[in-house]
């Protein structure tokens, strides 16, 4: 699978286990529904630190690769707007990660529903 340059990689599995509680603001409007959200994340489990590698015909033992420090408190914002015009809705929306140092993560979303 590759052969002897095929890069052999070892790694722990990562296994994530999650508490969020959050809060929503959903819009009530006929019209026009914003919505707010924040969430607050805690990570109870750690990930390793490193992973090795090595070539599959390579020399030696493997390298060791440092992985970027893990965040096990963070929190999660999202705002949207929804504007309906009859059997037509146009939604918009945005997510972002916010005291997060290992990974940034923003979404960006929009749809366009149809009601029959």
């Amino acid at each position: 699978t590759g052969g002897p340059i095929a890069l052999m990689i070892n790694r722990a599995p990562i296994n994530s286990g999650q508490s969020r509680a959050g809060i929503a603001f959903p819009g009530t409007g006929s019209k026009r529904r914003p919505l707010l959200s924040g969430t607050y994340v805690h990570e109870f489990n750690e990930r390793p630190g490193v992973i090795s590698a090595n070539f599959v015909g390579g020399v030696g033992g493997n390298v060791l690769f440092d992985l970027n420090s893990e965040d096990s408190d963070y929190f999660e914002v999202a705002g949207g707007l929804t504007i309906s015009a009859g059997n037509v809705d146009l939604s918009v929306s945005a997510e972002s990660t916010v005291a997060r140092q290992d990974l940034s993560g923003q979404t960006y979303r929009g749809s366009l529903s149809f009601k029959f």
